[in-house]
């Protein structure tokens, strides 16, 4: 009873932190990222699978932006990382036929056109939310194109990277 409870008041406290970005669309933000969804339930789905509790996801978020700078030693983020959070694979596949026009597409990408991680909240895992972050952070850093094998063994490497930090935190008294 007091979790359902808790939880709906966190519901109505959650909707005084989103706002209808198109007639459908919802956002939550933090100081380095928009995280935009459509439905309550994905971004609790996009919660549980990543780990983290809904009342400090942005905060948590933000930080991996910030542990992923640091892990590149690239600081510079002009404005925040959008990160579009859909239901489930399809959504994210007519994100990739719309962009990419290309038929196979993966489970998350990141636009740099529109500085944009889209991803289902039901294939999302930290390293995978880490490496498309990297590809964000090295755009804006270099602020054009660059070798996309390079890219590639750069988001490897912070998505190794995160995982094991986050495995640390898990089994560990420190918390963010």
């Amino acid at each position: 009873m007091k979790f359902k409870i808790r939880f709906i008041v966190f519901t109505i406290i959650l909707s005084f932190f989103t706002t209808n970005v198109y007639a459908e669309q919802k956002m939550m933000k933090g100081k380095k990222i928009l995280i935009q969804y459509n439905n309550i339930r994905d971004l609790i789905t996009f919660s549980k699978n990543m780990n983290i509790g809904m009342e400090i996801l942005p905060i948590m978020i933000d930080d991996m932006v910030n542990i992923t700078q640091g892990i590149l030693g690239m600081y510079k983020l002009p404005s925040a990382i959008k990160i579009r959070i859909y239901p489930n694979k399809f959504g994210v596949n007519a994100a990739w036929k719309r962009i990419n026009k290309k038929k196979k597409s993966p489970i998350a990408f990141y636009y740099h056109k529109a500085r944009t991680i889209h991803l289902s909240c039901q294939s999302i895992r930290v390293g995978v939310l880490a490496h498309e972050m990297t590809h964000s952070v090295i755009r804006d850093y270099f602020r054009k194109k660059i070798p996309k094998k390079t890219t590639e063994i750069l988001a490897k490497y912070v998505e190794r990277k995160m995982k094991s930090y986050m495995l640390y935190l898990k089994y560990s008294k420190e918390r963010w």
